[in-house]
C-alpha cells in the first residue's frame, strides 16, 4: 500500500511541475528578431554595432547579422561579441502528425535564466492565447517566452564565457557577419490539458530552447572566429 502511495505521489509532483508532451518533433523554421549588437574592445568597453530590428530564420542559414561598416563603428580591436535578440519568437514544424497552427500565439513562463537551466520543470506558466495546433496543414506561430522569473522584458542575450581566442581588428568598411548553429530536433512540443499543471483545456504545440547553442561564428573580413558551444552563454 506505502509503495503505490509513494508511486501515486511522484506522478502528481512530475505532472504539478512538467508540461505534458505526449510527442516530440523537429522545428522547420525558427525566427529570431535581433534588437542589438555589440564588440567589446580590448578596453573592456561595450561598443554598440547596430540596433537592426532585423529578423532570421535560424534553419534557412540565414545570418543572425551581416553589415558592413560605414564609419559608424570605431576602428580598432574587439574580444568579444554580444547580440540582444527578441523574447518573442516564430516557429513551425510537426511531431510527424500534429503541426503548428498558422496564427497560433503561446506564452511561456518559467525560472530558467539560462539555456543551460533547461529541463522542462523550469517552465511553470503555459497560456495558449490563440489555438496552435492542428493535424492538417503546419503553419507559423508565435510564442513569448517570459523566462527568468518572468521578467517580460522581451530580452534574451547571447555572448560568450571568456574572450575571443584570437582578438579582430575592425576596420572602416569591413564586412562583418554573425551566424549561430543550433540543433532543434525534439525542440516541438506536442502538449495535451493537464490538471495539475493548470494547462488550459485544449492541444497545443509549443517549443523549448535548446539547452545548448552548437556554435557562433563571428567573421570580420577575411578573418573568422569559431566559438564552441561550452564557450557560449544564452541568458534570458
Amino acid at each position: 500500500m506505502k509503495n503505490i502511495f509513494w508511486a501515486v505521489l511522484a506522478a502528481w509532483l512530475c505532472a504539478a511541475y512538467m508540461p505534458p508532451a505526449f510527442a516530440e518533433g523537429d522545428a522547420t523554421r525558427f525566427i529570431v528578431t535581433v534588437k542589438k549588437v555589440e564588440f567589446k574592445d580590448i578596453s573592456g568597453n561595450w561598443v554598440k554595432i547596430a540596433e537592426p530590428e532585423t529578423d532570421a530564420d535560424l534553419l534557412a542559414d540565414d545570418p543572425l547579422f551581416l553589415a558592413t561598416n560605414d564609419g559608424s563603428i570605431p576602428s580598432g580591436t574587439y574580444v568579444n561579441f554580444r547580440i540582444t535578440l527578441s523574447e518573442t519568437i516564430r516557429f513551425s514544424g510537426s511531431d510527424g502528425e500534429n503541426k503548428t497552427l498558422e496564427g497560433g500565439v503561446l506564452t511561456l513562463g518559467g525560472t530558467a535564466s539560462k539555456s543551460t537551466d533547461m529541463p522542462r520543470n523550469d517552465i511553470r506558466t503555459f497560456v495558449q492565447d490563440a489555438p496552435t495546433w492542428n493535424t492538417a496543414v503546419e503553419g507559423l506561430m508565435t510564442e513569448h517566452l517570459d523566462l527568468d522569473y518572468q521578467d517580460r522584458d522581451d530580452v534574451m542575450e547571447i555572448t560568450t564565457r571568456w574572450p575571443f581566442p584570437k582578438p579582430i581588428l575592425v576596420k572602416e568598411k569591413s564586412a562583418i557577419k554573425i551566424a549561430m548553429g543550433l540543433d532543434l530536433k525534439k525542440s516541438l512540443h506536442y502538449a495535451w490539458p493537464d490538471y495539475f499543471s493548470g494547462i488550459q483545456s485544449s492541444e497545443a504545440m509549443y517549443f523549448l530552447p535548446p539547452k545548448d547553442v552548437s556554435e557562433v561564428m563571428v567573421k570580420v573580413d577575411a578573418k573568422s572566429v569559431l566559438i564552441t558551444g561550452e564557450a557560449i552563454e544564452w541568458s534570458f
